[in-house]
């Protein structure tokens, strides 16, 4: 009976001294805490104290260094600190890509997890169908007066466009068609046929999702948007059609127009997640990645996939369209290329020209026009630079003569 009444005061006591060191779940027949009150945290020695509060983290380290040693499940630890995964992806070792999708999910391309319940796809979304798999296809959220609270569907269009499942389309027409009765041979979904028009769009698998995009646009999720072409002194990798910066000078980062711009931390201190769109988390920064590539690798400064409809050319490391001809005769012969390709009207294929070429010579395969602001010379397409002795593929200044040093684009003297 003595002892019985010693453990009812025992559990009591503990009872007590949980509830006043915040802790609000303990291990059963131990002093040891599991779950804390809201502003405390839990380290490692099962105790609830006040740390720095580290998004997505479940127990801390208890030690000086601090940090985060357990991850909530949405979450991948690095380095002392949790890193929110893709969406609706169930395992990784990369917060860029995903291993492996939570249930009724589809790995799409490795970095996306996309719904495969077709008949209830989410707002902003619609179903798509490639390489046998089904699956609701995410949508870029432009031509919207007002966005969803989420900013993943749109829910009032502006002018001119018409609300497909929180998307906002140019449609042409609309068609009741029950059951599909009317046969539609453009875009059928809930029971009516839209006719859509795909501006600068030049290939597409089921007439609403733009695989391939017009010269000097890219498909983003869907749409053809069209490339800025910046004066950018701070770029020192231009695209192979000379259409836009693919890179910039060390310590710059493109921003969202594509114009370089000095590297700086989006965040106050180190970014865990990045809530700006277009960007993506490297060593606790927020860096912004060629919007033709998927997955980007930061440690090499270059592109490891690209998005659909491009792929990566060997010299530049840059996304080039894997279509070149822009156009064909009934004979599906070749008859204009896409900037940045001439036409050989020998073999009526597009082959592919020097950065900053206008116009090759197709016997020698050398340059013999360059574009506005460039010189020919030995190396090629050049940026005419004083005091600058070779020059890297894209016409930039490499190395500047003795007793000068590279700024931006210029070799100035070294004092």
């Amino acid at each position: 009976m003595k002892a019985i009444v010693i453990l009812t005061i025992c559990l009591l006591l503990h009872s007590v001294i949980a509830q006043t060191s915040g802790c609000i779940s303990t291990q059963p027949g131990s002093l040891r805490c599991l779950a804390c009150s809201v502003n405390l945290q839990l380290d490692d020695q099962g105790n609830c104290r006040l740390y720095t509060p580290i998004e997505g983290c479940r127990v801390y380290n208890s030690n000086t260094t601090g940090g985060c040693l357990s991850c909530d499940s949405k979450y991948i630890l690095n380095s002392g600190i949790c890193l929110l995964m893709i969406a609706n992806c169930a395992s990784t070792t990369n917060i860029n890509t995903c291993d492996q999708c939570l249930p009724g999910f589809a790995l799409i391309r490795f970095s996306n997890c996309f719904s495969t319940n077709v008949s209830n796809c989410p707002l902003g979304s619609l179903p798509r169908t490639m390489s046998g798999v089904s699956y609701c296809q995410q949508f870029s959220i432009i031509n919207c007066m007002q966005p969803a609270l989420n900013s993943l569907s749109c829910i009032k269009c502006n002018r001119g466009f018409t609300l497909i499942n929180g998307i906002c389309f140019p449609v042409q027409s609309t068609t009741p068609c029950q059951a599909n009765s009317c046969n539609c041979q453009s875009y059928y979904f809930n029971n009516i046929c839209y006719r859509i028009q795909q501006n600068n769009c030049l290939q597409s698998s089921d007439g609403v999702y733009c695989d391939l995009c017009n010269n000097t646009f890219y498909s983003s999720n869907g749409f053809c948007v069209q490339f800025t072409k910046p004066d950018d002194i701070n770029c020192n990798l231009v695209s192979l059609d000379g259409t836009r910066c693919a890179g910039c000078n060390q310590n710059y980062v493109f921003n969202s127009d594509f114009i370089c711009v000095k590297n700086y931390q989006l965040c106050p201190t180190t970014c865990t997640s990045c809530p700006f769109n277009g960007f993506s988390l490297y060593e606790g920064n927020c860096l912004y990645s060629d919007p033709l590539c998927q997955i980007y690798n930061f440690t090499r400064q270059a592109c490891q996939l690209c998005q659909e409809g491009y792929e990566l050319d060997d010299r530049t490391l840059i996304c080039i369209k894997r279509e070149t001809c822009l156009a064909y005769d009934q004979n599906r012969r070749c008859t204009a290329c896409f900037s940045g390709y001439q036409l050989n009207f020998q073999t009526f294929q597009c082959i592919a020209l020097p950065p900053n070429c206008v116009q090759m010579n197709m016997t020698s395969g050398f340059c013999q026009t360059c574009s506005n602001l460039t010189t020919l010379s030995a190396s090629g397409c050049i940026f005419t630079t004083s005091n600058c002795i070779t020059y890297n593929i894209n016409g930039r200044c490499q190395t500047c003569r003795l007793g000068f040093v590279q700024v931006q684009r210029a070799c100035l003297p070294f004092s």
